[in-house]
């Protein structure tokens, strides 16, 4: 039986095609094959801009033209991944052909890479999910060439930005940040992972290690963002203590975003609990410098040092030599650490310590000229009394508080029992 066909269908159609024709039919005899050719006509000849247009108005062309980026012409490459990337940057959902523009980063074209990183750039800005492509474009950071190297660093950002965990492509981020062509990228998409939560953990040693090269730098920006990566670090309750030597460096940089965030970073790493001692002779020093921000951060940084048990020792020493200090905003700073490290403590033994302290050093100051003279006795002197009483006043608080609890307990019915044994023990 013969097939005739009607006036609309074109031959060699193989919708319109007997059956025994049609399976002899090649892929390019196919529908998808015939639009996949006509895309290839169009990219061949430079109408880029309309297939952009097509891609925009169709869904379905998306994956069409995604099999062009395997074509074995370079040109026709090249042009598919520069329609993907003008159409992601005029917001089209590219998100079928993401994976083969992750292919594409490691084509032997280098404009072809270049278009698929920006294409995957321009994606994960629109809110494209590109998680799958994360560990391509990590590998696409050691490319050789900068431009398809910052590509892929951009897009890395957006992704984190967005929420996608870039955690396959951590180890790459930081060891770009030994490239000064995309170092400043590479701390960007670092920042934005660490403010979405990412676990930067497992590199601290290495962010520490490029912090101190960023230091050496004098490039302003890269100081600032690798900065940034590790206060967003200790601010999330990463334990950065293999960085406080770079961070107690950095409260000397002349930049202020540094100093600051600098501050901020040990302030919440003492806070966490994190070992902070190398860093502590640079937090005094930078008690008096008066630039706004740092200083406040440094002394909540020594407040938090106190009240954390593995340096309580070596921020008293710290912070009671300030305390001596001429400087009438170091003076303030320090009574503001100790005052606020005395409220944090959470048992007697804490307090009994730092009175302990504090008793001893006033002791040894009335014994010096400058007490006899008048100055101490009249500033210093009276910091540390006040300081004394703020100790007495929190074990009242405390003690209150344990008769409280106590007071809340099941009384036994008769006297002698355990509740009366508790209070004679803990009175």
């Amino acid at each position: 039986m013969s097939v005739n066909p009607s006036e609309d269908q074109e031959p060699g159609d193989p919708a319109r095609m007997p059956a025994s024709e049609a399976a002899k039919a090649g892929p390019e005899d196919t529908p998808d094959g015939q639009r996949l050719l006509r895309f290839k006509i169009l990219i061949s000849r430079g109408h880029v801009g309309a297939v952009v247009a097509i891609m925009g108005e169709d869904q379905g062309s998306i994956a069409i033209v995604a099999r062009l980026l395997r074509d074995p012409s370079e040109i026709v490459r090249s042009f598919s991944a520069s329609a993907f990337r003008q159409a992601a940057w005029k917001n089209t959902d590219i998100s079928p052909a993401v994976v083969s523009l992750g292919d594409a980063l490691t084509d032997a074209s280098i404009d072809v890479r270049w278009n698929a990183a920006m294409g995957l750039g321009f994606a994960a800005r629109n809110g494209t999910n590109i998680s799958v492509v994360i560990k391509a474009l990590g590998e696409a950071l050691a490319d050789g060439k900068a431009y398809v190297q910052s590509s892929a660093a951009s897009a890395l950002e957006s992704a984190a930005e967005k929420g996608t965990d870039i955690s396959a492509a951590l180890g790459a981020l930081v060891n770009a940040l030994k490239d000064a062509g995309i170092r400043n990228g590479a701390a960007r998409a670092l920042k934005r992972a660490a403010e979405n939560g990412t676990d930067v953990s497992a590199h601290v040693q290495a962010l520490a290690g490029a912090f101190g090269h960023a230091l050496q730098s004098g490039d302003a920006d890269f100081k600032t963002e690798s900065t940034a990566v590790l206060a967003i670090a200790a601010r999330k309750g990463t334990d950065i203590s293999a960085a406080t030597v770079e961070l107690g460096k950095a409260l000397g940089d002349r930049d202020v975003r540094v100093k600051a965030l600098a501050a901020q970073a040990l302030r919440d790493a003492a806070a966490n609990g994190s070992d902070i001692s190398a860093a502590l002779g640079a937090l005094g020093k930078a008690l008096g410098c008066q630039d706004g921000m740092s200083e406040l951060d440094a002394a909540e940084a020594l407040e938090n040092a106190v009240a954390n048990g593995k340096t309580r020792d070596a921020a008293l020493d710290v912070l009671l030599k300030a305390l001596s200090d001429r400087s009438i905003a170091a003076r303030g700073n320090v009574s503001t650490a100790l005052g606020g490290a005395i409220g944090k403590c959470a048992t007697t033994g804490a307090l009994d310590a730092i009175e302990a302290r504090l008793r001893g050093e006033y002791d040894a100051l009335r014994k010096t000229r400058r007490y006899r003279m008048g100055w101490e006795r009249e500033v210093t002197g009276a910091a540390f009394s006040r300081l004394i009483a703020e100790v007495a006043k929190k074990r009242d608080e405390l003690a209150s508080k344990r008769d409280i609890m106590l007071d809340d307990m099941p009384k036994p019915p008769k006297k002698g029992g355990v509740y009366q044994e508790m209070r004679v023990r803990n009175g």
